[in-house]
């Protein structure tokens, strides 16, 4: 599955099958590497980051992400990945692309995020406990509108999942997202990145979760409305 190109069984001939519905590319795990995003050529209405848009880097490496990004599609959103420095977060939230904890409504869906990552044996900039992790969730959860579509994004995946292994056959992602995704039972889709070698999709319970690998495996396209996506190679 690392660094191939494979379809969604509701995808045809390696396209969307519907030419309506809010078409997203999701991107995550970029850690500056600028040339990858120049491959890229696709018609989307919105770009989902998934965090670690630099390698401890600062908000003059995440400008240069977000500018190429913006020759794609000028709609974006992001959250911070736990290489990223606290003023990537200032940035982001400047610019008002941001979703780490808080949240933006687009067409019929609702997006929230949180970004950083539970911890690591890395010692990486932003880690939080678990408690931390499920009681920031909740925080912005108890604010969104109630009656539109969910979509949460991640840095860290939940644990336990196909979307959380790493080369060594760990489950590294957060026990406190995949008790929040139990819990909240409303939840679309989550997106999610960090484990870079985790390319895929799994389900908790009716919840789509995604993460679309790093930067040098590819990204993803999806159809919101109809939840079909492809995982594509830059």
């Amino acid at each position: 599955m690392n660094g191939k190109e494979f379809k969604h069984s509701l995808f045809f001939n390696g396209k969307i099958s519907s030419d309506k519905g809010l078409k997203v590319l999701v991107i995550s795990d970029i850690h500056g590497n600028y040339k990858y995003l120049d491959k890229i050529r696709e018609d989307v209405d919105l770009i989902i980051v998934c965090g670690d848009l630099t390698d401890f880097g600062t908000r003059i490496q995440a400008s240069k992400i977000i500018t190429k990004l913006k020759k794609l599609c000028e709609n974006i959103l992001a959250i911070p990945g736990n290489c990223d420095k606290y003023d990537v977060n200032k940035y982001l939230e400047e610019i008002d692309v941001s979703i780490h904890m808080r949240f933006k409504k687009i067409s019929d869906y609702v997006f929230f995020g949180l970004g950083g990552s539970s911890i690591t044996p890395f010692n990486t900039v932003q880690e939080f406990s678990e408690e931390e992790i499920f009681k920031n969730l909740n925080e912005v959860y108890v604010k969104l509108p109630k009656s539109e579509k969910k979509v949460l994004v991640t840095h860290s995946p939940p644990y336990q999942t196909k979307v959380d292994i790493t080369l060594s056959k760990v489950h590294a992602g957060s026990k406190a997202i995949r008790k929040f995704l139990e819990k909240k039972r409303d939840i679309y889709i989550c997106f999610c990145g960090h484990i870079h070698e985790a390319r895929g999709y799994d389900y908790i319970g009716g919840t789509l979760v995604i993460n679309p690998g790093n930067i040098y495996r590819g990204y993803v396209l999806i159809n919101l409305d109809e939840k079909k996506f492809i995982f594509k190679k830059v």
